[in-house]
């Protein structure tokens, strides 16, 4: 027979039990810790435009959710990578190590994100990564990782579809490729010229403008000389080179006389105001157009304009970074802790975001929606407006990888 203190012991302990549960929760419950996400992007540095816009979509997103996710509130870690790979790497060990985040959302540098790989992969960190890095996606890749995810639309979709849609819905069949001499418009550019070519069409003549150009005058007079035997120009061009390259092309008395078409960002929102009026009437076939009427796009446009800036392409991709690393915690119930699970709940994802349906290929790669669209006025001001969908666009397995 138990003892009258052996039954007070057996009470106490039994209550201390309780007590502990109660403290937890229903069984099977997740902790009640935040979530922690490390946003590693550049601020400072010559991609600090483009890694403010994209936090800010991150920012604008978990907003809209209240910062909530399964119950749990999400925390965000922020670092400055400055776009170079040492520090990238320090600063993705610093959240990971010390600051203890369970995911990333980081990286458009392609040095940067090739420098971050082999650590985040031996940590098993889900990764959604911004931009860049064509090679983590390629199909047979040495580079891949379980653990990085894009949230950047292929180059290679990107130049396949442009070819597309330029012979078949433009119904140009001879054209010029002008590409950067860097790997980010050669690649878009090298799917462009393998499937133009694959289609019947001719590249008459492929230039390649040094990246940072400062004076097109000497590449528009070449652009111009091979265009007399075209009846088109497809670009590849970027930043403060497509600002250049489009002021001279309207000097040199091009504008109105050929079609000029650009890959992704090449009339960027962010470049425009700078452009000016040489820009009314260019093409680009991209990921993101601002003008789209669906109410996910409405929504990111009105947060996006809340703070001052006119939506663009690097809100887009952090916003729909921010959606997809949502999405994926919501469907395990925001079991951030165990990396596996979440890594596979984002090859899952599925869910319809502001330009679209968006999912993932069995590498990584978004499939999206890409849209050719046109700069018009826009009350009174210059934007991009939305010609045409391609629907699905991803990464084709069907185009080699550009030869080095």
């Amino acid at each position: 027979m138990r003892s009258r203190r052996g039954w007070i012991v057996a009470a106490l302990t039994g209550g201390a039990v309780l007590v502990a549960l109660a403290a937890l929760g229903p069984v099977g419950a997740q902790t009640t810790q935040p979530i922690r996400i490390g946003v590693v992007l550049p601020a400072t540095g010559p991609l600090a435009v483009n890694g403010m816009r994209a936090s800010d979509g991150i920012r604008l997103f978990f907003q809209s959710k209240e910062w909530q996710v399964a119950g749990r509130r999400i925390e965000l870690i922020k670092e400055d990578d400055e776009t170079k790979p040492d520090v990238g790497l320090t600063k993705t060990k610093k959240v990971v190590e010390r600051d203890h985040v369970q995911a990333l959302i980081a990286y458009i540098s392609t040095p940067v994100t090739y420098a971050s790989r082999d650590y985040i992969t031996a940590q098993k960190i889900p990764s959604i990564i911004m931009a860049g890095a064509n090679a983590l996606i390629h199909p047979g890749s040495s580079v891949a990782s379980p653990y990085m995810f894009r949230i950047f639309n292929s180059l290679y979709g990107n130049g396949k579809g442009l070819a597309e849609w330029v012979h078949g819905k433009a119904g140009l069949k001879r054209v010029v490729l002008v590409a950067s001499n860097f790997g980010g418009a050669l690649e878009p550019g090298f799917a462009f010229k393998y499937t133009f070519q694959r289609l019947g069409g001719q590249v008459v003549a492929d230039i390649q403008p040094p990246l940072g150009t400062a004076d097109w005058g000497p590449w528009i007079s070449q652009i111009a000389a091979a265009a007399s035997n075209a009846d088109g120009v497809v670009a590849y061009v970027y930043a403060a080179d497509a600002i250049r390259m489009v002021k001279s092309w309207s000097e040199f008395g091009l504008k109105g006389k050929l079609p000029l078409y650009g890959g992704e960002a090449f009339t960027s929102e962010m470049l425009l105001p700078a452009m000016g009026d040489v820009a009314e009437g260019l093409r680009q076939f991209g990921s993101y157009c601002p003008t789209l009427s669906t109410p996910d796009n409405q929504q990111l446009a009105r947060a996006v304009k809340g703070i001052g800036q006119y939506p663009a392409e690097y809100n887009f991709y952090g916003w729909a970074a921010a959606q997809t690393m949502w999405e994926a915690l919501r469907a395990i119930g925001g079991r951030a802790e165990d990396h596996d699970a979440l890594a596979k709940a984002l090859q899952d994802v599925r869910y319809v975001g502001a330009t679209g349906p968006f999912r993932y290929d069995a590498n990584r790669n978004p499939i999206l929606d890409v849209y050719m669209q046109e700069v018009r006025r826009v009350d009174g001001e210059l934007h991009n407006v939305c010609l045409d969908k391609v629907p699905e666009v991803g990464h084709p397995a069907d185009i080699p990888f550009r030869p080095k």
